[in-house]
């Protein structure tokens, strides 16, 4: 019997999974930290019909290779291996230390939400497998939505993939991902100053202009402001289950922030002020974690959420927000 497991880490962001994945693998890379805080610097909200996503402004790294070049990224038509032995395809892939990100139809998938329940297209990554049990190992959301690592039948990810009738586009393909690791990355510091200047001054009118979608709907420290208004006035994408997401990428956001002035200071970036500059981060880190916490209770019980406190902890993350951010890039200018 044989087995192939890949290392694997918790990433330090999973509020979604195309992010959630790639962050699995970076941080094996020894100059993960000189790239990762350069990037996911920024929010932005994309208004849909029903809801709003709120995401990083870094994208999809696994489909911009120049964003990532951390990462080995080949794109294999879903079609193509469809002609092939799935399975052991899959294996082989995993022998030449290769890492599968692949589309699932879920409804065939155990311990997920929608096994036996409903067809829902979805990602999957596949570090390992073992032949003694049958297993492919991976990582994605269970059944309790909680993120982290589990092992599936080799029959439940076939059927999944088989199922899998999306043709074109980004779920039409599977990924295989390999890791740079003798390649030397250099911290961008301009880069970082670059999204946080855009953070505090990016506005509408110019969104178009910067290469957003035409769907944004704001974008760093007006996120908040934004947010109010939809609560008096589009209620009702406020009680979509996507703001569960939402709140949550709000809080890593703010966790991620806290993790990068600690790295700035550690690499000589920030004076002795960091200590300020950090309290008040952790103070944003926390009223996002309640923010969060009030929205997954109320959904959880079933209940109002506590809007009056939904609206006072987004206004006290927008005032504290903006002059962390200027000060913030005074520091990085001198330093």
């Amino acid at each position: 019997m044989k087995r192939t497991i890949l290392p694997i880490l918790h990433p330090p962001l999973h509020g979604h999974l195309y992010n959630a994945f790639p962050l699995s693998i970076c941080p094996l890379h020894k100059n993960f930290c000189n790239w990762f805080y350069p990037n996911f610097s920024a929010l932005k909200v994309l208004n849909h019909d029903h809801n709003l996503d709120i995401v990083f402004d870094t994208g999809n790294i696994i489909d911009c290779p120049r964003e990532n070049p951390i990462l080995d990224v080949t794109k294999i038509n879903n079609k193509d291996i469809l002609n092939v032995d799935f399975i052991n395809t899959m294996k082989y892939y995993l022998d030449q230390s290769k890492y599968i990100y692949i589309f699932l139809d879920e409804y065939y998938v155990k311990n997920r939400v929608s096994y036996q329940q409903e067809h829902f297209l979805h990602e999957t990554l596949i570090y390992g497998y073992d032949d003694q049990f049958e297993e492919f190992l991976v990582c994605g959301f269970n059944s309790s939505m909680i993120y982290g690592k589990q092992r599936l039948p080799y029959s439940c990810i076939h059927e999944g993939f088989v199922h899998n009738d999306y043709v074109g586009g980004w779920a039409g393909y599977t990924y295989l991902i390999t890791i740079n690791s003798k390649l030397e990355i250099s911290f961008d510091k301009q880069k970082l100053v670059n999204y946080l200047e855009k953070s505090l001054s990016l506005t509408s009118e110019n969104y178009t202009l910067n290469g957003l979608e035409k769907n944004v709907v704001a974008y760093g420290v007006f996120i908040y402001e934004y947010l109010e208004s939809v609560f008096f006035n589009e209620y009702h994408k406020m009680k979509d289950p996507s703001v569960i997401r939402n709140s949550h990428v709000l809080w890593e956001y703010h966790n991620c922030m806290v993790n990068r002035i600690k790295f700035l200071h550690d690499s000589g970036y920030l004076n002795h002020g960091s200590e300020v500059l950090l309290g008040k981060q952790l103070l944003l880190e926390e009223n996002a974690k309640k923010l969060r916490n009030i929205i997954l209770k109320s959904f959880i019980k079933n209940d109002e959420p506590e809007i009056k406190n939904l609206i006072y902890l987004l206004q006290s993350i927008r005032s504290i927000e903006e002059n962390n951010i200027l000060d913030l890039l005074s520091q990085l200018k001198i330093g």
